[in-house]
């Protein structure tokens, strides 16, 4: 892609691209063909964007928007899966012939998606856990300890990875404008409690002067 020539106000999204670079940089050691990302909203598109243009990688998108599904393909999703009417688990395996994907991200975080980013997962894949919804859970731990899976928590990025993740949208890599609203601070109050129930396609507001 050729460099692009964001204004200054998309600087703004190099903290949570960052959450994706950090994601890619914690599991660079491991063999990624493919990768499912739980959750489509403003980290678990950028972590696709990340898996994507750093490691090349094949990625499906779960979520219960078809609004949010609709960004993902667009910013280069293989699959896109709806939690609601789509058995998430089941989808991935049929996507990688019966194996499991290599990576799943949770970037919802509630119990549901963390049991279903184990199920969906190949033995000896990785789970990274970045989203924040709930803290307690059950799980199978045989599911981890017999096919020698793995789960990594994340959270925020290195300053580093922040210079990483601007050269990303430098160079025209990945997209965060698309996709994102960038509204006056006039209008910032009802904006900001529109986010906080947000509809089908909105997804990421900037508040600017």
């Amino acid at each position: 892609m050729k460099s692009l020539f964001y204004p200054a106000s998309a600087a703004s999204l190099a903290e949570p691209l960052a959450n994706g670079v950090h994601i890619v940089n914690l599991t660079c050691h491991l063999p990624i063909q493919t990768a499912l990302v739980i959750g489509a909203g403003p980290i678990g598109l950028m972590c696709q964007q990340a898996l994507q243009a750093m490691r090349g990688v094949n990625t499906a998108v779960s979520d219960v928007s078809a609004g949010r599904l609709s960004t993902a393909t667009a910013l280069g999703a293989t699959k896109v899966f709806n939690a609601k009417t789509d058995d998430v688990a089941s989808e991935s395996l049929a996507w990688t012939d019966g194996e499991g994907v290599d990576l799943v991200v949770d970037a919802a975080g509630s119990a549901l998606t963390k049991r279903l980013s184990l199920a969906a997962l190949r033995p000896g894949g990785v789970a990274v856990w970045i989203g924040l919804h709930e803290n307690i859970m059950e799980i199978d731990s045989y599911e981890v300890t017999l096919p020698e899976k793995q789960v990594y928590g994340t959270y925020a990025a290195k300053k580093e990875e922040l210079i990483e993740a601007l050269e990303l949208m430098r160079a025209g890599k990945v997209d965060v404008t698309s996709w994102t609203e960038t509204i006056s601070l006039e209008k910032s109050e009802p904006a900001f409690h529109r986010m906080l129930r947000p509809g089908d396609c909105e997804i990421k507001a900037i508040f600017a002067p």
